[in-house]
């Protein structure tokens, strides 16, 4: 159960265009929406990745495949997904050039590593590496947040 405040701060917005200690003061939004979706939809849902909120010591130590592990396994009566939820159209360079990889290592015959954009009052947008680098590709103009990170503005 979540807290008024914690309320508060997901109705004021997301958070995509905070650097990164800005970014988990707030609850994350978009994988609160994710989760009521996939509950609603009654899809099986099972946290994978690590949860921003509840900080591991020394996380960017780690293996870079450990600090991208999808966020979800979401099983549907079709099939089963790896997800990484997205809750803002900026996507990071670095995660960028990990894409074919990640898919590589977390995706299979019969289950497939995608990414859902999840923004307030709609349906998770669903997207395959391919869609995304095509989207990464037509955004054209690198941006940067104060912390360093280089991203682009998909057109979703």
């Amino acid at each position: 159960m979540i807290s008024a405040a914690e309320h508060q701060a997901m109705i004021a917005g997301g958070k995509g265009n905070n650097n990164f200690q800005e970014r988990n003061v707030k609850p994350n939004v978009a994988e609160f929406l994710f989760e009521y979706y996939c509950a609603e939809k009654g899809y099986h849902l099972h946290r994978l990745g690590s949860d921003p909120s509840k900080p591991i010591p020394k996380f960017f130590d780690l293996n870079p495949y450990i600090r991208n592990l999808p966020d979800y396994i979401v099983t549907t009566p079709e099939t089963t997904y790896l997800v990484n939820v997205k809750g803002s159209a900026n996507f990071k360079h670095k995660d960028y050039l990990m894409m074919e990889e990640l898919k590589k290592h977390y995706g299979s015959e019969k289950s497939h590593f995608v990414y859902a954009f999840q923004f307030l009052n709609e349906d998770p947008r669903m997207m395959t590496i391919e869609m995304i680098r095509k989207k990464y590709d037509e955004a054209g103009e690198d941006k940067q947040w104060s912390d360093g990170v280089i991203y682009r503005t998909l057109k979703l």
